[in-house]
């Protein structure tokens, strides 16, 4: 299937970002992101027009790069996503087997429903119709250990202080624990819970919260560590992006 730019679909008031559990959604201009390293595995769709995805190894400089109008950007990567136009960041969640289903998916055919709608609905789809584009339903966890201590962080991001604390509560060494929770979940136990803080954090923005009550309603010490944070998994500073007045949709 040939690929085709998609209309621009977000209204001039500004992004739209959307959470649910660990699923989250920006819809929004491409923002010229800096390298960064998600915690969640992201598929991101150029609306406009192809995105370029760069690796990067850990000590070194770029190590891969590919031009597609939809791409998968594995989680704890290090990379950047460069794009013009208006651009779809779709945040999975392991817990629910996003990942598996994804990668299976023909993402072409996928891309070629989303080009298929008109330019003022894409705005007004929640996370439940493009899970249905997407192909992607609801199921089980695969390992129901580090389910249970990541889904009970979803509301509570420092419910277990350590990695240590987690793995007791569900009767696994630190070791274990930490390889069966970065299997599930993509993700370091750590990393996950700054996921989680950020999804607090923009909660909080969304109840008109400034980024310094934002900030430490979720954790954080100070709004500048906050701000460091965000710029390391996102790829810009949180006052860039509050800049454009989003809209924060919180499910």
């Amino acid at each position: 299937m040939s690929e085709r730019p998609l209309p621009a679909a977000v209204p001039s008031a500004g992004p739209i970002v959307t959470f649910e559990g660990a699923r989250a959604l920006y819809l929004g201009p491409a923002l010229r992101l800096k390298p960064h390293r998600n915690a969640a595995f992201t598929l991101a769709v150029g609306l406009d027009a192809p995105i370029r995805l760069t690796l990067y190894g850990d000590r070194t400089g770029p190590v891969a790069s590919t031009v597609s109008s939809i791409v998968l950007v594995p989680a704890g990567h290090h990379h950047q996503l460069e794009a013009e136009g208006i651009v779809a960041f779709l945040y999975l969640d392991a817990l629910g087997d996003d990942v598996r289903q994804v990668r299976t998916l023909d993402i072409l055919a996928a891309h070629g429903v989303i080009a298929a709608e008109r330019r003022d609905s894409l705005s007004r789809w929640g996370l439940d119709r493009w899970r249905t584009v997407l192909g992607v339903a609801v199921t089980e966890a695969i390992d129901p250990r580090a389910a249970a201590v990541a889904s009970a962080m979803i509301g509570d991001p420092d419910l277990y202080p350590s990695l240590a604390e987690a793995a007791r509560a569900v009767e696994l060494s630190p070791s274990r624990f930490h390889a069966v929770f970065r299997r599930q979940v993509g993700a370091p136990f750590r990393r996950y819970r700054l996921w989680r803080r950020m999804g607090l954090a923009m909660s909080a923005l969304a109840s008109g919260a400034n980024l310094t009550e934002a900030a430490h309603g979720a954790g954080f010490s100070s709004s500048a560590h906050f701000s460091h944070q965000f710029v390391r998994m996102f790829g810009l500073p949180p006052s860039r992006l509050m800049a454009l007045k989003p809209e924060i949709r919180w499910m």
